[in-house]
């Protein structure tokens, strides 16, 4: 028999609040591209895609919301800034996010600390992770998750997930009681 539904763990009024949580941070209008250079942002909304690459760091400080794509490769980082302590961080796309390259996206470094990487686009490709990822959690409710070429996660939740090419999700026990800084 078909298993029972479950809903999805965040709601769209969660995601609704993270939206205004990083509004109320200001607005950047146009593409926000970091690289070896690094950057500090948040909460912040990014009316356009955001692009880690070429071994740069992003630390966050805030709620990011991007209304395009979300792409970290070549060797990128994006981690949750120690001011989050035991609180895990959110990262919301309107678009795709690509995790790729060695690119990986973590906590803060304090133990079970992780950052959500959420896309609300319904595409196929709505997070798609290769080659590294680090402590994320990947959150796609309308669209695939799909994890590939070795890479890892912490946790994945998305209307269709795909794993294949020797990569895992690895479900930790403390995920279920997860505290978001902004709710």
């Amino acid at each position: 028999t078909d298993p029972v539904y479950q809903s999805f763990p965040v709601s769209d009024a969660n995601v609704t609040q993270w939206k205004t949580d990083a509004e109320a941070g200001g607005t950047y209008n146009g593409n926000y591209s970091v690289g070896w250079a690094g950057a500090t942002l948040g909460p912040k909304k990014i009316v356009g895609d955001l692009t880690v690459n070429g071994g740069g760091t992003l630390t966050l400080t805030g709620t990011l919301w991007v209304t395009g794509n979300i792409t970290l490769n070549g060797g990128a980082l994006i981690q949750l800034s120690s001011s989050y302590s035991t609180n895990d961080g959110v990262i919301v796309a309107d678009g795709t996010i690509t995790i790729s390259g060695g690119g990986h996206a973590t906590g803060s470094g304090t133990s079970g600390n992780y950052i959500m990487m959420l896309s609300t686009s319904s595409s196929t490709s709505a997070i798609s992770v290769s080659g590294g990822a680090g402590a994320v959690i990947a959150y796609a409710q309308n669209g695939t998750v799909a994890v590939s070429g070795g890479a890892s996660l912490k946790e994945a939740t998305g209307y269709r997930i795909t794993v294949d090419g020797g990569s895992s999700i690895t479900y930790e026990s403390g995920l279920t009681n997860n505290n978001f800084s902004s709710g």
